[in-house]
């Protein structure tokens, strides 16, 4: 048996970021675009027959975050489980898959099953990424991933569900599971990756790094997000629900002040990790805020925390980190990326704060659709050599 060649000529001619991060930034444009129009004035017609509202979350979960998932997965699963990369021919064939679905998302009719064509494209993406995903832990044997793997299933499964049934009552509980499975990878991944970058780089200053794994507090830690996410997604708006999220925002705050941000605050990417990881504590509290006050905090503020804040925040922060890592400039900074990661930091605050006021709401939504743009545009603005060039990344 030849020795497994973690940076083969085949597979990473065109590594699988490089397609799914340009994929991700550009229809995370095409989450917020279509808004301007009606913010501005001009229009209030849906997209191809789709709701606003209901459009721009479908290109969040069905399209942006799907796209993101697969340029981490299929990059760092062949390093963590120590096998070699998937062949260039499965990355475009997934690539593919995936462009099916936006395109189907676009001509999808003001049908029942029109609607269904999304989701559905949406499951099968999902479907196959996660079984790349359990063929390379399997073989590998790196059963400490395999919580990857599950969530990414869940993930699937949930859309699935929602292919079932879009325009029942159910597709709600549905797109609710969807995004507590994404959210559960954030909490998952993000758990690996923000405290081992905040330690690389106060490592690189000479400065000892805390030590925070195998600590008691990660397992209670896990349970509450589970209970938490779950409750959320079943009945928002039960008590024990919002009982359960307030335990999570617990849990999860004291879980990141372990992390020690505050030490890598001269780093504006680490620092962006942080808080965009700490939207998920605070998306829990704004939760559990909306079941006993609902007066004073909406539904949607919890969910805007997650969506823009957690999800926008923190897929800026780790495609950014990842291509640096590749390109062999872990810690390098530029203007353009500075201005992305303050923009999308500014997103999440400026939608909240439109859902707390009546008067000034339209300019806040302004502000929050314009600066979530902004976030994305400029990060592929910062990249545009290292992901849109042949020779933009060596091997």
């Amino acid at each position: 048996m030849r020795p497994v060649r973690f940076l083969c000529a085949e597979a990473y001619a065109v590594p699988p970021f490089r397609i799914f991060f340009v994929f991700a930034a550009l229809d995370a444009v095409a989450v917020i675009a279509p808004w301007f129009p009606k913010l501005l004035g001009y229009a209030e017609s849906d997209v191809a027959g789709v709701p606003l509202a209901v459009w721009h979350r479908d290109e969040l979960l069905l399209g942006m975050m799907p796209a993101v998932l697969a340029g981490f997965v299929l990059t760092a699963l062949p390093r963590w489980t120590r096998r070699a990369p998937e062949s260039a021919r499965v990355v475009i064939a997934l690539a593919g898959l995936w462009l099916a679905g936006r395109v189907a998302h676009v001509v999808a009719a003001e049908t029942v099953h029109g609607s269904a064509l999304a989701p559905a494209s949406a499951f099968l993406f999902i479907a196959a990424l996660s079984l790349i995903a359990a063929r390379q832990v399997i073989a590998g044997r790196a059963w400490r991933e395999i919580k990857v793997v599950l969530l990414l299933a869940a993930f699937a499964a949930a859309t699935g569900f929602q292919s079932l049934y879009p325009a029942a009552a159910e597709s709600e509980i549905a797109m609710r599971l969807g995004l507590a499975s994404v959210l559960a990878l954030v909490v998952v991944l993000g758990g690996r990756i923000v405290p081992a970058l905040t330690a690389a780089w106060l490592e690189t200053r000479g400065q000892a790094a805390a030590q925070v794994r195998g600590n008691w507090f990660e397992p209670p830690a896990a349970v509450a997000v589970i209970c938490a996410l779950l409750s959320w997604a079943v009945a928002p708006e039960a008590e024990i629900s919002a009982l359960a999220s307030g335990l999570a925002c617990f849990a999860q705050a004291g879980r990141l002040a372990r992390w020690q941000g505050w030490r890598a605050v001269r780093s504006a990417p680490i620092l962006a990790l942080h808080v965009g990881y700490g939207w998920i504590p605070a998306g829990f509290g704004l939760h559990a805020a909306a079941v006993f006050w609902p007066s004073a905090v909406s539904q949607a503020a919890a969910v805007h925390a997650w969506g823009i804040g957690a999800i926008g925040l923190m897929s800026i922060a780790v495609m950014a980190s990842m291509i640096r890592r590749h390109a062999r400039t872990p810690f390098a900074v530029s203007v353009s990326l500075l201005l992305s990661l303050a923009c999308a930091a500014l997103a999440a605050p400026a939608r909240i704060v439109a859902e707390a006021t009546v008067d000034s709401r339209h300019a806040w939504l302004l502000v929050s659709a314009c600066s979530w743009i902004a976030a994305f545009a400029l990060f592929l603005f910062a990249f545009r050599k290292l992901l849109l060039r042949p020779s933009g990344i060596s091997k």
